[in-house]
């Protein structure tokens, strides 16, 4: 089985940045906010392996064209798979709050 490559869109990597911004305000911790962005990341690289564990995406925004979703404590990671081009597009990274 091949590893899928990880892409994410521009806005994908806008909204990180918002979360570890809103994080660090939140916690008031440099250490908290980047190792709760880590995680969101390692999940996120974790897709490469398995790329179809996040469930299918059914209400909300992306849904029924074809998206998944994992959730990542309380943030959903949104993307969707690439079979012929081995490719994990991750295309929104929001809190789990906003559907």
């Amino acid at each position: 089985m091949d590893n899928y490559q990880i892409v994410m869109t521009p806005r994908a990597r806008f909204e990180l940045e918002e979360a570890f911004v809103a994080i660090l305000e939140l916690s008031a911790s440099l250490d908290i906010a980047e190792n709760y962005i880590d995680s969101i990341k390692n999940a996120v690289d974790q897709l490469s392996a398995f790329p179809k564990r996040g469930r299918i995406r059914e209400r909300g925004e992306f849904a029924g064209k074809g998206y998944r979703e994992i959730y990542i404590k309380e943030y959903t990671v949104i993307y969707r798979i690439n079979e012929q081009a081995l490719q994990i597009q991750i295309v929104a990274i929001k809190p789990s709050s906003i559907k």
